[in-house]
């Protein structure tokens, strides 16, 4: 999109700059410049995507005031444009990955405050509602089965019939961003600015959130799990159980997601993490 086609676009917005942001592997952001000095984001959602419009508005209006995240200034017809956040991806930062983590960690307990009452994807609601967390994650390792690689599926689907008791330790279902790793977690002076993208929300474990947002960092170690569990506080005694799971869960999804985009060369490492996992 050009400065033009985003002046017809939004024609109220004296607009007078643009330019494409990181990301955009499924939708396009672009960075916008008003004549005033503000500075908004333009998120267009791809065609047969556009409904993730209304539940990402939906989110952002749920967690306004509790902790930083963009607002929404205007909604079209498969658009919303939402105030730009100061900061930049931790990912492209030269933060200190172990106290990103920790202060994440905090952050993603002020985000867990937010109830609800099923388990389920969130669309402007949960959608599909169950009313345990070993029925959802039942229903999600179900659905990536005969889509993971073939040499693993019965082996991963052993892991689980033998692991899945660790799913009941949670018992209510909270907001969780589902993606909140490195990409997603602003910057700026060492504290975090903004958490950013939350198309993929779900009403889930709060340790399911914990893992995905270890588990997609790029700077993962140890010492950065440490760090997340220290900042976001006591957990439930049988997390690391329920975590490993989940961290399982999501790298397996990963490499049903690089497998359908063509993108071959991380699959070899995913899968050997996945045989180290089940055979462990």
């Amino acid at each position: 999109m050009d400065l033009e086609a985003a002046r017809q676009l939004l024609p109220d917005l004296d607009l007078v700059g643009i330019a494409p942001l990181y990301g955009g592997e499924v939708h396009a952001n672009y960075g916008l410049r008003t004549a005033d000095g503000g500075e908004l984001v333009l998120k267009v959602y791809s065609g047969e995507l556009s409904w993730k419009r209304d539940k990402e508005a939906f989110l952002l209006r749920l967690v306004a005031g509790r902790i930083p995240a963009p607002k929404v200034v205007y909604e079209g017809a498969g658009f919303l444009v939402m105030t730009r956040l100061p900061g930049t991806p931790a990912r492209f930062s030269k933060a200190d990955p172990i106290e990103v983590s920790r202060r994440l960690g905090r952050l993603l307990r002020d985000l867990h405050a937010i109830t609800f009452d099923s388990f389920g994807y969130i669309e402007t609601g949960v959608t599909g509602p169950v009313a345990t967390n070993l029925e959802y994650m039942r229903r999600r390792i179900d659905g990536k089965g005969p889509s993971g690689p073939p040499e693993l599926r019965d082996s991963l689907e052993r892991y689980f019939a033998e692991h899945e008791a660790a799913f009941e330790g949670c018992t209510h279902a909270v907001l969780c961003h589902n993606d909140a790793h490195d990409a997603n977690v602003l910057v700026e002076d060492g504290r975090i600015t903004g958490l950013i993208d939350w198309e993929n929300a779900v009403a889930a474990d709060p340790i399911f959130d914990l893992a995905k947002a270890w588990a997609f960092s790029d700077g993962r170690s140890d010492d950065t799990l440490d760090a997340l569990v220290e900042g976001y506080g006591p957990l439930r005694p049988d997390w690391r159980d329920a975590f490993d799971l989940y961290v399982v869960d999501h790298l397996l999804e990963l490499w049903i997601w690089f497998h359908q985009l063509g993108v071959i060369d991380p699959l070899p490492e995913l899968e050997g993490y996945l045989a180290r996992r089940v055979s462990a």
